[in-house]
């Protein structure tokens, strides 16, 4: 054999430290864009919560426009026809005060915060941390449990 064939015989594959490379140089692009992924579909998952909580209001507007300027549970609000447009896997619990407005409370299975719209404080409120903190801030106010909207994988459910 010449020495010119044996070095291209050596030169056929990649060594040991050359894949050891390509193996750091990957898991460390992983390790940077994973967590930006993440964040990311957490606040879409914010966003579509949000986007459940202002239809709701509206249709809460549109309920009292129709029964004397009285707020409905989320049951009446299902009876009279209103369209409960609440995205997969997200919960809206709804408090009312009668007349005098209403508060809704919106979360995704997705995400770790919970949303507060209130009619009567200017509609979306900070977020809140915990379930109990979100609904706390529409008790305060005044309102009252009317029941919850879920969309979860076996259907829109009314209670």
């Amino acid at each position: 054999m010449t020495p010119r064939k044996q070095q291209s015989e050596r030169d056929g594959g990649f060594t040991l430290v050359e894949l050891l490379v390509i193996i750091v140089i990957v898991g460390v692009l992983a390790g940077i864009a994973i967590p930006i992924f993440l964040h990311q579909k957490g606040k879409a998952a914010d966003a579509t919560a949000r986007s459940d909580l202002r239809n709701l209001a509206v249709a809460e507007e549109s309920y009292a426009t129709d029964n004397i300027s009285a707020y409905g549970t989320a049951t009446e609000l299902a009876a009279a026809g209103q369209r409960l447009p609440v995205s997969a896997e997200d919960t809206v619990y709804v408090y009312t005060s009668g007349p005098a407005g209403y508060c809704m409370v919106g979360h995704s299975n997705n995400s770790d915060v919970y949303l507060v719209y209130d009619s009567q404080h200017g509609g979306m409120q900070a977020p809140e941390a915990s379930l109990a903190a979100a609904q706390g801030v529409c008790a305060d106010a005044g309102y009252s449990p009317g029941g919850a909207v879920v969309h979860d994988s076996s259907g829109l459910h009314v209670s």
